[in-house]
């Protein structure tokens, strides 16, 4: 080696002692000089938009008033149909299977990442990963108003009884609706859906005030068998606050939409001290929107423990109310509560109509 290129090597051992001091490095042959901390930091940054959260990605479903006033396409529509009378043999099931049925109207294909859970079910997240605390809470509140409805109670194995459900609400109608209930001294169930409830908590009330049952309808009426347990929980203990935040006592009914539900669905309802409350007569007030249609529907599927289907949400239907009513009396019918229809409930179980009732 040259002194020449002795003083050269030395010179570079000196730069890169005094670069190390300064926190660099020195540039191997052929490479600029950019320092790895630069790199490194380059590196770490995302090279595509960072993933929305899940509540960022939700702020444009409505929010928890917005369902009343303009419900889901799925609320709006009323389409709870899974099938017409009589095609159960049996007034109750608990195999836990999905009985959506064929006669299932439009339920929509919903997954995971499109349940119509609006930003206030998000609430309901710690309730949902605590499926046993959730329970004990929701049979405590219930106790309170047990003893004064178990007053009014009848005994549907002695009389001629059949009841009568609203779905969707509450809504625009519901007011006028409890009026010729209350004019006609009969009783009646609501399944309500959670945001609608959250938005008319008043009507909810006064629901329940005039002896009717209150029963929870979901909060946003998606496919409950597309969802996960986590998002079918929250689903169902939104409502259930909804409905114990308007001063009525926790539901013991879960009416799934469409009727449709899995053993999952099951599964958490019977957590929550719930049966599953289907219909075996569907009026199709959904569809044909029609008083006298709805009203022939109601009265052709009338039989003793039979539970008849229709949404308090539509105009027609409240119309229609009135007569049916009328002419279930005169034909001897007792209208009451679904809780007083079926009497003893086991939780987790779907009931269609009165146990021990042939309605063929």
């Amino acid at each position: 080696m040259s002194f020449r290129n002795f003083r050269m090597g030395l010179a570079g051992v000196t730069t890169c002692v005094l670069l190390a001091a300064a926190g660099c490095s020195a540039p191997a042959s052929g490479q600029s000089g950019t320092s790895h901390t630069a790199a490194a930091t380059s590196s770490s940054a995302p090279t595509t938009a960072p993933m929305q959260s899940e509540s960022d990605q939700e702020q444009g479903s409505p929010t928890a008033g917005d369902s009343a006033s303009q419900p889901s396409s799925a609320a709006e529509s009323g389409t709870d149909s899974p099938q017409d009378a009589g095609s159960r043999s049996a007034g109750a099931t608990d195999d836990g299977t999905d009985q959506g049925g064929a006669d299932s109207g439009r339920a929509p294909a919903t997954t995971d990442d499109d349940d119509g859970t609006l930003a206030d079910a998000k609430q309901s997240d710690a309730a949902a990963s605590a499926d046993d605390a959730s329970a004990a809470s929701t049979s405590a509140s219930r106790s309170a108003a047990k003893s004064q409805t178990a007053k009014k109670r009848i005994n549907c194995k002695k009389k001629k009884c059949i009841a009568i459900t609203f779905d969707d609400g509450p809504g625009p109608y519901t007011e006028k609706l409890l009026r010729e209930l209350k004019d006609a001294e009969v009783r009646a169930t609501f399944f309500v859906v959670g945001s609608a409830a959250k938005k008319r908590p008043g009507v909810v009330r006064k629901i329940a005030q005039q002896g009717h049952e209150v029963g929870n309808h979901s909060w946003s009426h998606p496919y409950l068998p597309g969802l996960s347990a986590k998002k079918q929980a929250q689903q169902i203990d939104s409502t259930t606050r909804a409905i114990t935040a308007a001063g009525v006592e926790a539901p013991t009914l879960l009416r799934p939409p469409y009727g449709a539900f899995n053993k999952t669905t099951s599964s958490i309802a019977r957590k929550r001290a719930m049966s599953l409350a289907i219909w075996n007569v569907d009026t199709q007030d959904w569809r044909n929107r029609n008083a006298k249609a709805t009203t022939k529907r109601a009265l052709k599927g009338a039989k003793r423990g039979a539970i008849i289907l229709m949404h308090d949400i539509h105009p027609t239907t409240v119309k229609a109310a009135p007569t049916i009513i009328k002419k279930l009396k005169k034909r001897g019918y007792t209208l009451v509560t679904v809780s007083e229809l079926l009497g003893s409930q086991k939780s987790g179980t779907a009931y269609y109509h009165q146990p021990g009732t042939r309605l063929w």
